[in-house]
């Protein structure tokens, strides 16, 4: 991403009507360290045919429904809670911190380890990584008991689609029923 267009970015998410900044202060940073920089790193090493993938049109069309109909129940359900312009940028938000997070965890790491390991420890190996590193600043305990077989499904998810596509949308919509639940 040029400077231009990450300064338009911030431009925008500055000017944005919500009250507590999370496009600005969470999402941009979010997509910045597990995205931008993994990207920028893949090519300055020479890896970037790892780094990229492509997606059907029918997993585009898929994802792209079911993140629009879950939007739609959840804003219906929860606008009382948060206010009708702040559950728009909840949902932007964690739309995107999953596919950030699957980008970094199920797509670069997982094909790294599944290069030197099998299948089975690779994917193992991903989740603790994703349980213990990824999500350093919670509960040790949570960790090991809600996220690494998070981590260890979203990992099989990811190798039977062979996309993050669809474990970006399963995690987006595990965070956001956490935030309502």
């Amino acid at each position: 991403m040029s400077g231009v267009a990450l300064l338009i970015v911030v431009l925008i998410m500055n000017i944005l009507p919500t009250k507590s900044g999370i496009l600005l202060r969470m999402t941009l940073p979010t997509v910045i360290s597990l995205v931008i920089i993994p990207i920028a790193l893949a090519k300055f090493l020479n890896k970037t045919e790892k780094v990229f993938f492509k997606w059907s049109k029918k997993e585009l069309w898929i994802s792209s429904i079911l993140i629009i109909a879950f939007s739609i129940i959840y804003c219906n359900l929860n606008a009382n809670l948060f206010g009708k312009f702040t559950i728009l940028f909840l949902l932007a938000h964690y739309f995107l911190a999953a596919f950030s997070e699957e980008f970094l965890y199920r797509n670069i790491i997982l094909n790294e380890l599944l290069e030197s390991w099998n299948t089975f420890y690779s994917v193992l190996l991903c989740a603790l990584i994703f349980a213990v590193i990824g999500h350093v600043g919670e509960s040790p305990l949570d960790n090991l008991v809600y996220r690494f077989p998070l981590g260890v499904v979203f990992s099989i998810v990811r190798l039977k689609t062979n996309s993050v596509l669809y474990t970006s949308v399963i995690h987006a919509f595990y965070n956001l029923l956490l935030i309502a639940g």
